[in-house]
C-alpha cells in the first residue's frame, strides 16, 4: 500500500527504489500461527474441522405470479354544439 501522504515525505528524498514506498507488511498473509491454532483446539477439547465450501443458494422463492391486466376506461365523446344540430 502506498504511504498515504506526501506531506510525510517533505523535506526527505523520494527512494531511488520505489518498491520502498510500499509497506508489504500491512496486507500479508501468514500460516505460521495455524499449528498453535489446531493445538488450542485440542486443549479446549473441542473437534477441529476443516472449512467446507457451502454451496450458495441464488433462488429467491416468488409468489405466484397473476396477471395485472385491468379493463379499458372508455371516455364518452363530448355532446354534439347545439349550432351543429340546427345547420342540418
Amino acid at each position: 500500500m502506498p504511504k498515504a501522504c506526501l506531506i510525510d515525505s517533505i523535506g526527505t528524498e523520494m527512494p531511488a527504489d520505489f518498491k520502498q514506498m510500499f509497506d508489504m507488511g500491512l496486507c500479508s498473509l501468514s500460516n505460521r500461527l495455524l499449528k498453535d491454532v489446531i493445538d488450542t483446539y485440542a486443549k479446549l477439547h473441542v473437534n477441529y474441522e476443516p472449512l467446507r465450501i457451502i454451496k450458495p443458494q441464488f433462488e429467491i422463492p416468488l409468489p405466484p405470479l397473476q396477471l395485472a391486466t385491468f379493463p379499458p376506461i372508455f371516455s364518452e365523446p363530448p355532446a354534439p354544439h347545439p349550432r351543429a344540430l340546427r345547420s342540418g
